[in-house]
């Protein structure tokens, strides 16, 4: 941006201008609206005192949100009208959106990871990005074109992935830091991060699997890859959900062949050290940009029951990367004869389907062959040029 003459100034954080406000939610009016949809029995007054204290603490938090934003946009320079995120993906973010821009201010938002376009909760709007901003900058043509079809005056420009997601430098110095601050030698891993666990009771109805499942199924995960041939390496999801996740590290740490990677490292960090990868989900997180960078072989979990992907993308899904439908029942033997095959063959299997990888890559995948840098600024500034107002 700065050699298209734009410059930038970094937005400072909103947390010291929040403060929890007495009164401020009117309990009468929500508990009208409750009494709506009370049926007046034991059962449903018993579950009502529950749910008007969950939206009572809900309710209050947005509403303490919205004052302490306003106070936040009144101290912001007037002088700057545009402001480039890529936050703006949550209720409470499309909110603060909406103040900005009736402050006269211009949002731009950069989508955070690919894959949106291959799931079937393209008409969620809390997922959709592509309204609340004044204009969108995403990964692929897949993605613009999901965007142009749910809101058809939206400005959306494709800009591939970042550089960093495309170019792997000083790989074998990335390998040897990794291994060492994990205090690992360095042998064939099988990477396996959790895109769930121990994150809880924060997704959206039949995008994410209930606690329990996701509970039972990582601990059957980390019993299949105790019994390969490779070492594994397991990872939990960067944020934390359950206070209290011990009884689930002690199962962990009972396993010799599995090596449990302590604390909340984000995955793109210490990714270098995967030579095989399992993707439990992808249009859900940015994962998947991080083990595609390697080109190495990626082995993911299907099924119909989460995480749903659109019809359309199945096929190509299969075609770019190993799959495994956990829907069926023998899908853990699979699991395990793929895992245990010599590496040099998976990595030959894999290089089987780069003609996939590379014949989607514009469509649906990172476009290898673009520079998100400078695209981005190319638009950026095409924006600017043309919503200008003196």
């Amino acid at each position: 941006m700065y050699d298209k003459g734009i410059s930038f100034v970094l937005m400072e954080d909103m947390a010291k201008e929040y403060k929890e406000i007495d009164g401020i939610l009117d309990e009468k009016k929500l508990n009208d609206i409750l009494d709506i949809f009370d049926e007046k029995n034991v059962l449903e007054n018993t579950f009502k005192l529950l749910v008007f204290d969950i939206y009572k603490k809900l309710i209050k938090f947005y509403l303490e949100k919205e004052i302490a934003s306003k106070k936040y946009i009144s101290k912001l320079n007037n002088s700057i009208k545009f402001i480039l995120t890529n936050t703006i993906s949550d209720f409470d973010s499309l909110i603060f959106a909406k103040q900005l821009q009736e402050n006269g201010y211009q949002i731009i938002n950069v989508m955070h990871y690919i894959g949106m376009s291959y799931t079937k909760r393209s008409d969620n709007l809390e997922i959709n990005e592509c309204s609340a901003p004044n204009m969108t900058l995403c990964y692929n043509n897949s993605e613009k074109n999901m965007f142009n079809k749910f809101d058809k005056t939206s400005v959306v420009y494709p800009i591939s992935s970042t550089q960093d997601t495309k170019i792997t430098r000083f790989k074998k110095l990335q390998r040897i830091y990794v291994n060492k601050m994990l205090k690992i030698s360095n042998e064939v891993n099988v990477f396996y991060p959790s895109v769930y666990w121990p994150l809880n009771n924060a997704s959206t109805e039949g995008i994410s699997p209930p606690d329990m499942y996701t509970y039972n199924f990582e601990k059957k995960m980390i019993k299949i890859l105790s019994t390969m041939n490779k070492r594994a390496i397991y990872k939990r999801y960067s944020r934390r959900g359950f206070i209290d996740s011990d009884l689930f590290d002690n199962y962990l740490n009972s396993f010799k062949n599995v090596k449990i990677i302590e604390g909340t490292y984000d995955f793109r960090y210490i990714s270098s050290i995967g030579d095989i990868f399992i993707l439990g989900a992808i249009g859900y997180r940015s994962t998947a940009n991080w083990m595609l960078k390697y080109n190495k072989p990626i082995i993911y979990l299907h099924t119909n029951k989460y995480r749903l992907l659109n019809d359309d993308v199945k096929g190509m899904v299969n075609n770019i990367f190993f799959t495994i439908d956990i829907d069926k029942d023998d899908w853990e033997i699979n699991l395990i004869n793929l895992l245990n095959k010599p590496y040099n063959e998976l990595i030959d299997m894999w290089k089987d389907k780069q003609i996939y990888r590379d014949q989607h890559d514009e469509e649906w995948l990172l476009g290898m062959k673009s520079h998100s840098g400078k695209l981005g600024a190319k638009y950026i500034k095409k924006f600017m040029t043309e919503n200008i107002i003196n």
